[in-house]
């Protein structure tokens, strides 16, 4: 059965108001290329998010130097979306938890477990 885009995946999930998600992939290399999928076909529409986005990260930065200039950057700021998993560093990984506990991300396309107390509406297998 071939997989459904990511962009239309959650394009079907927001028209249920299912989300934010935390969607399982079976690769890290699937869990970037759906984050990039999703943030190059949708743009979230409420500006307001966007920006507190941006403000996170550039406070998270502040502590946290490594992360800047992260490849995923634009991800999550243009798209609401990320991935997750053990292929990124540690910093990088607890300001995407970070965002979604904070209602900010939409979705977290990931490849190992992720922290119990993350706030989602659904998980998805693929």
């Amino acid at each position: 059965m071939p997989e459904m885009p990511s962009a239309t995946l959650l394009a079907a999930l927001d028209s249920y108001n299912l989300l934010p998600a935390i969607v399982f992939m079976p690769t890290r290399r699937r869990c970037d290329q759906a984050a990039s999928e999703a943030a190059l076909s949708r743009r979230d529409p409420k500006e307001s998010r966007r920006e507190a986005r941006l403000e996170f990260m550039r406070s998270f930065v502040v502590q946290n130097p490594e992360v800047r200039g992260h490849r995923h950057w634009d991800t999550i700021i243009r798209g609401g979306v990320a991935s997750h998993h053990a292929g990124h560093i540690p910093a990088w990984k607890l300001v995407i938890e970070k965002l979604m506990s904070a209602g900010l991300l939409d979705a977290i396309f990931a490849k190992q477990r992720l922290r119990p107390e993350l706030i989602s509406r659904l998980v998805v297998l693929c």
